[in-house]
């Protein structure tokens, strides 16, 4: 059975998406994600700035914390190198573009940032778990937000959705995942 060959899906993956998926399983719709950028199914944005929180926050305490009572015997002191990993891949696979649009629809300033970049590069989706923020963006029926400039002009459109809800919408794309 031949599988059928699908164009990359520019994306920006929300950094809570890639925290989730180094500490959680591999079944897990965040991890799933991270999985169809490393294999080049997707193509994630991202900014200079989000690399670098994202080392942060895979590098702090909490998250070495975590790992560290989940982690026992050979197999969990695997967990402890998951986090550099999830890093690695974003550095090499994230196409790396410096945002010129300042999104200002969030109170949370990580967020404009994350809409910045998802307007400056054109895509399709934003992936993210942030509830209280990016998600709350979102227009409940179509799923988008619509950034509009000083003058009221659109400047964007962009699908603002949950791990869950992407891998669905590739599944009702004919994706195999």
């Amino acid at each position: 059975m031949s599988r059928r060959k699908f164009e990359p899906i520019p994306v920006v993956i929300d950094l809570n998406v890639a925290v989730s998926s180094a500490l959680g399983g591999p079944a897990a719709a965040p991890a799933k994600v991270i999985r169809l950028m490393i294999e080049g199914r997707i193509v994630n944005f991202a900014s200079k700035l989000m690399l670098e929180r994202l080392r942060a926050k895979l590098g702090s305490r909490r998250v070495q914390r975590y790992l560290a009572n989940k982690s026992s015997g050979p197999a969990g002191e695997l967990l402890w190198y998951k986090p550099y990993a999830i890093v690695t891949a974003f550095e090499i696979k994230s196409v790396v573009i410096s945002p010129e649009s300042l999104v200002d629809a969030s109170e949370d300033e990580e967020d404009n940032e994350v809409l910045s970049v998802a307007c400056d590069a054109g895509v399709e989706y934003l992936i993210t778990q942030d509830q209280d923020d990016l998600l709350s963006l979102r227009n409940p029926e179509t799923k988008e937000v619509i950034i509009e400039d000083e003058d009221g002009n659109e400047v964007c459109r962009i699908k603002i959705l949950t791990p869950r809800e992407f891998l669905e919408e590739l599944k009702k794309r004919g994706w195999v995942i």
